[in-house]
């Protein structure tokens, strides 16, 4: 299993990987065997983060309890609600045991790919969910806002089997710069018709989509020194013209 998560889901809004150690993989270990899962995210150059406990959201409960049979396949619910709460493919926790539902019969009844390990009657039963997506709320406590582009160390803190294993990346979130040159490119024509000598608007929006194309190449290189002083630079050309830019939440 891999542990990921990610700052947004939507079109508007950009993540940079710059240093990608952030799956983790417990080639011994079951996500049963998980008992803890912290991560801070801090903005670089800052001293104080932001700790999000995620163990509920890895191993979410679900409604009702569940029975296996050691070596059946078949998984029977009591109060289940199998049909509104799991789809085919998703990895589910019974017993102390990982498996995958293969088809799902009724809210009562599904079926799992593996045989299972062991007898296990009327055990609560939980989803495996192993991606996450940070909003403002998690970041400043206020749900709705547009998070302020930057780099960001994230650190994971998983313990499994009484292990505890570390875990470091930085992302480089570009939502805001991306949206201002999204903008200034599509004022550009117009402003061309309008007023055609003006060199300096045409060179700023050059500029700005050149400084984009090198925060990425230097997130694939690993540079997090870099990345910051060419956000820095896109910003001042932006001249933080964000209005109407998309929010990552």
């Amino acid at each position: 299993m891999n542990l990921s998560l990610s700052f947004c889901q939507t079109d508007n809004c950009k993540i940079l990987n710059l240093i990608d150690c952030t799956n983790w993989r417990g080639s011994s270990y079951q996500i049963a065997d998980v008992t803890a899962v912290e991560v801070t995210i801090t903005s670089l150059g800052s001293t104080t983060g932001v700790t999000i406990d995620l163990i509920d959201i890895l191993q979410e409960q679900l409604t009702g309890t569940a029975s296996c049979t050691l070596g059946s396949r078949t998984i029977t619910g009591v109060t289940t609600v199998f049909v509104g709460e799991l789809i085919v493919g998703d990895s589910i926790i019974i017993g102390g045991n990982d498996y995958t539902i293969e088809s799902i019969e009724s809210n009562t009844s599904l079926t799992i790919k593996e045989f299972a390990r062991t007898n296990s009657p009327g055990v609560d039963i939980y989803v495996i969910n192993t991606t996450y997506e940070i909003t403002s709320n998690d970041l400043v406590g206020t749900p709705n806002l547009a998070i302020s582009d930057g780099i960001y160390n994230i650190l994971y803190t998983v313990i499994a089997g009484g292990v505890t294993h570390i875990y470091e990346s930085y992302q480089t979130l570009i939502c805001q710069s991306e949206c201002c040159i999204i903008t200034r490119f599509s004022e550009l024509a117009e402003n061309y018709l309008t007023n055609p000598c003006d060199d300096k608007t045409i060179n700023d929006n050059v500029m700005t989509y050149a400084m984009l194309k090198s925060m990425i190449s230097s997130s694939k290189c690993g540079s997090s020194t870099g990345n910051a002083k060419i956000l820095e630079i896109v910003q001042q050309l932006c001249q933080f013209r964000n209005e109407g830019c998309s929010s990552c939440d």
